[in-house]
Formats: C-alpha cells, structure tokens, sequence
C-alpha cells in the first residue's frame, strides 16, 4: 500500500532537516520550532513502522522470508550511505592529510568523530547501537543504524509464534518510553547511545497506527466523511503533532510525542482532505522518493561550508565563522554573518542537496537497490521458514 501523501509528508520532512542543520543565523535560528526540531526525525521512525509493517507483515507470515526481507531492506539504506561514508573518509585524508597547511585543524587526522574505530561500526552500520560515545563522520546517519535495528526486531519477531508483530510492537512502545524517560540522559534527543530505542518507540507507533487505521477502515469509520471533514482533521492532528513537538521537544515528556504524530498519519491515511490532496503533487511525491539521499547527503555540504568559510578567514584576514558554546561547554562552529545573507545560503544548500540528490538516487540509490533485491531472490527458495501452513503442509 502505497500513499502519496506519505512520500510528500516525508519530503517536506527532509528539506526541514537540511534547512535545519544549515550553520547559521538564518531566520529559524532561536526559535522554539528550532530548538525542538529533534522530534522532527521521529516521523521518519512513525512513517516507517506504518509502511514496513502495512507491506510485509502479512506478506511474511506466508512465507517472504526472513534473509529476504532484510536483504532488501538493508539494500535499501546501505547503497547511500556506504557511498557517503566513502566520500566521508577521503575528503578527511584530503583535507586533513593533503591540506593541512592550508586549511589548518586543531585535531589530528581520524580522531574525534572521524576515528578509524568508527568507520567499522559505520560499515556495519551498528555505530548508533551504543558502541560510540558521539555521532561519527556522516552525523545524520545515525538514524539510519537504529532503523536498521528496528528492521531486524520486525524481522524476528515475525519467526515468533503466531507471527504478528504487535505483541513485540506493544513491548517497544512501552519499554523503549520507559528507558528514554527514566534511562537515557538525553532522552528523545538520544542517537547513538539510546538512539535505537528511540526509532523502536517510533516504528512500533507507526505499527500501532496502522493496525489502527486498518481496524477504522474495516468498520468504516469516516468512510462518508468528506473533503472538507478530512481537511479540518488533517489540520487539527497536524496542529496536534506541531504543538507536542514545539511544548515538550526538550522535556522528558517528549516520548509522548510519537502519539501526536501518529495522530496526523492516522487521518492523513485516509488521502481524503486538502493537506493529503497537497501532499501529492507530484514534485513533493518525488521529493519524497529522494528523501533518503537528501537527507544523506547534505550533511557533507553543511561541512564543506564552514570549510569554505574557514579557508577565507585565512585567504582575507576577516572573520567568517564563529564559535557558540551552550552552558555543557560543548561548542559548535557557525558561519558569521547577515540573517538575510543567511537565508540565502541556506536556501542555496536545500537546491543543491536536492539536485545533487536527484543525481545519487538515480546512479547510486536505484543500482544499489536493485543488486540487492536480485541476492534477496536467492534466498526465496532457500530461507529459513517464515511459511504459510499450507506451503509447510505442501513441503510435508
């Protein structure tokens, strides 16, 4: 089941990211949308749960396969970010290696956040299951090593018996809010250290939303509903989730935040109101299909910014960056300059990550993927049994 809606949802979510990582004073800087936007990444968990467990549940009680399905769904991810990863590590030998005379570091090359250790955990893509103490080379790919988790959760708890996965959904709702409220010291902020729980509590709402949504559509619910009644609910969940988001963002309280967005998803399902009918215009449908590589992506840019500026500070003799401190003592490096100007660059980011995306979805995402789907195929026949009862009568 494929909703469009969900795919413009996404994009807008991505192009959020980018713009919200961008280093500078630009006019979203210091707002409280700003300050909380963590919680924006959370969709992306809610979103997956949702569609993973609307496509193959059913389809792996009757025997999709258990290597099949994380095959495909490793080659989902890994294509892009091996590539990342690679790009990662030979721009820091190039600039911390080839050019350290002019562009000056105070850390040693591969240290820090660019560790050797790390580039094997990122290979794995195991470096957001607690074996790092910080966010390592391509920062945003953290979320992507905890979705993988809760892909191989899904996957096993699929050769339980009874093969349903709410059960399992049910112990990651509860048991993944308790650890982040009581547990992690960031709580919903978390990434590499409790950041897998953190996408089980995510995926295991979206679960619970679909199965809501599915349970409401058998019966009908809203099923005479119009436009302009699934208009006003998509704007009210929506409110919901962007009033949770900006209210309890850095509060321990935010692990209530997946219910919210769940919420808007729950009507959002329905493509029945004006905000799905915008969300399915085809340019933010096919920013969705690319979101994955934008969101990949742009964090080398971000970089490659505050190298630029950093590499004019020593060409001009002017100031180009500055450093920002929070009450921590943890530091980090923006660019100095005009909101306006601000504004400008970072618009400028979001144009080039997206057309930049275009390009490593097409040559980098789709072969990757499509290798991967033709090794899960060999394991059709082979896999150990998610089988249907008729398929293990037949084998009898």
């Amino acid at each position: 089941m494929r909703l469009l809606s969900f795919d413009g949802w996404r994009g807008i979510l991505a192009a959020l990211v980018v713009i919200s990582h961008f280093p500078g004073r630009t006019s979203m800087w210091g707002t409280r949308f700003d300050d909380n936007f963590a919680a924006v990444v959370d969709f992306f968990f809610i979103l997956s749960g949702f569609v993973i467990v609307s496509a193959f549940e059913k389809p792996m009680r009757e025997g999709y396969g258990l290597r099949r399905f994380l095959t495909e769904r490793f080659g989902r991810i890994y294509p892009i970010h091996l590539f990342m990863l690679v790009l990662f590590v030979l721009t820091e030998f190039i600039l911390s290696v080839l050019l350290q005379r002019f562009m000056p570091s105070d850390r040693a090359p591969f240290s820090g956040i660019y560790s050797i250790h790390a580039i094997f955990t990122n290979l794995t893509l195991t470096h957001a299951w607690g074996l790092e103490t910080m966010t390592t080379w391509n920062y945003p790919s953290w979320s992507l090593s905890t979705e993988w988790a809760a892909y191989i959760v899904f996957a096993m708890a699929m050769v339980l018996p009874g093969r349903r996965f709410w059960p399992v959904a049910l112990i990651g709702v509860i048991g993944s809010a308790l650890v982040l409220f009581f547990v992690a010291p960031r709580g919903m902020s978390s990434t590499e250290d409790y950041g897998v729980f953190r996408s089980l509590l995510g995926f295991s709402t979206g679960a619970f939303c679909f199965y809501l949504f599915r349970a409401l559509k058998a019966r009908g619910v809203l099923g005479r509903a119009g436009f302009w009644t699934f208009t006003v609910l998509e704007l009210a969940t929506l409110g919901l989730a962007l009033t949770a988001q900006l209210t309890l963002g850095l509060t321990p309280w935010a692990v209530f935040i997946p219910l919210a967005h769940a919420s808007f998803l729950l009507v959002l399902a329905y493509e029945g109101g004006a905000v799905a009918w915008f969300l399915s215009r085809r340019p933010l449908v096919y920013l969705g299909t690319i979101s994955l590589s934008v969101y990949v992506v742009h964090a080398w840019f971000v970089l490659r910014l505050l190298n630029g500026a950093k590499l004019l500070e020593k060409l001009t003799g002017s100031e180009w960056t500055e450093k920002l401190a929070d009450p921590t003592g943890w530091s980090v490096q923006i660019l100095k300059g005009p909101e306006w100007a601000m504004n400008l660059l970072a618009a400028g980011l979001l144009a080039l990550t997206i057309i930049v995306s275009h390009f490593t979805f097409r040559f980098i995402e789709k072969p990757g993927q499509a290798f991967f789907r033709r090794l899960a195929k060999r394991f059709v026949q082979e896999d150990v049994t998610i089988a249907s009862p008729s398929a293990q009568a037949a084998k009898a």
